[in-house]
């Protein structure tokens, strides 16, 4: 396996910002903050999904 720990770091905040700013747009937009936070749970990708996939292709 390739490692390419610049990349997941990069690849980990990214998401987490993302992730943040997708959950501040659903408060903006007049949804409370618990299910705000429960709806950025499902924000797609976490790091921890792609680690999986790659360990179940070898």
């Amino acid at each position: 396996m390739i490692r390419a720990p610049g990349w997941v770091l990069n690849y980990s905040m990214s998401y987490k910002r993302a992730k943040n700013q997708f959950k501040q747009q659903l408060i903006e937009h007049g949804i409370p903050r618990g299910e705000a936070e429960d709806l950025a749970e499902l924000f797609p990708f976490k790091m921890s999904d792609i680690i999986e996939t790659a360990r179940n292709i070898n």
